[in-house]
């Protein structure tokens, strides 16, 4: 599955979810006159039924899934990563954390990013033949700040930053004319990340967002990435 593919299926799962969403936390409009669930009748005006538009603060859990690319590598490395063409990116990210009536929040969330490489490279370089298989994984552990702005009844405007550590692991076997080869490698490093996106409300407690980060790891070649996730918020 190529990252082309990725979105348009959260797309659909995000939308199967907030069907379910809508049932368990949103409002049915109720015709007027109709008795409700409390013996009582139903407003002669929709004005007085609640909003769909959300509550803008409050805690909330939050579940992405996310497309990936990297960048930040010496002139050398990054024609080899050229070359293999990741053939999977995908991550997930899980944030939980509360907005305040102002706009202003904290947050806690955690990463899983992975990509897959496997190509023949076999002419490229000279005469050998290689064919070539890496993998590098990212776990980034961010505390966030978070503003969010209201441009509407459902939409609202959210930018944010954040800093944590991440752990990075890196693991490549190549099988060549000359021999084969594996190496791997992992550590744990600085890591800090720009965020901006949007929300829309799709239920009272439910909001689809959109969201675009930057992230900047510490490592020897000050490794970044960018993602674009897509996913649920539920407010609790």
């Amino acid at each position: 599955m190529n990252r082309t593919s990725f979105l348009p299926l959260l797309l659909v799962l995000a939308t199967s979810i907030s069907t379910w969403c809508w049932g368990q936390y949103g409002y049915v409009p109720v015709p007027a006159g109709q008795v409700v669930g409390n013996g009582t009748l139903a407003a002669m005006t929709p004005s007085v039924m609640p909003s769909l538009g959300h509550a803008r603060g409050g805690t909330f859990l939050q579940v992405e899934g996310t497309s990936l690319s990297i960048g930040g590598l010496t002139d050398e490395v990054e024609q080899v990563v050229s070359d293999l063409n990741a053939e999977t990116t995908y991550g997930f990210m899980a944030t939980f954390g509360h907005i305040g009536t102002a706009g202003l929040g904290l947050e806690l969330s955690a990463g899983y990013y992975s990509l897959d490489f496997d190509r023949d490279l076999s002419g490229l370089y000279g005469k050998v033949d290689a064919d070539v298989s890496a993998k590098l994984l990212l776990v980034p552990i961010f505390v966030n700040a978070r503003f969010s702005l209201p441009l509407g009844e459902r939409v609202s405007l959210e930018v944010g930053a954040g800093a944590g550590g991440v752990y990075a692991n890196a693991e490549a076997t190549a099988e060549t004319s000359l021999g084969d080869f594996s190496a791997s490698q992992n550590a744990f490093t600085f890591g800090y990340q720009a965020m901006a996106g949007l929300t829309f409300a799709l239920a009272q407690h439910a909001d689809l967002t959109l969201h675009y980060r930057y992230m900047v790891l510490s490592s020897v070649e000050d490794l970044t990435a960018q993602s674009v996730g897509l996913g649920l918020r539920l407010r609790l």
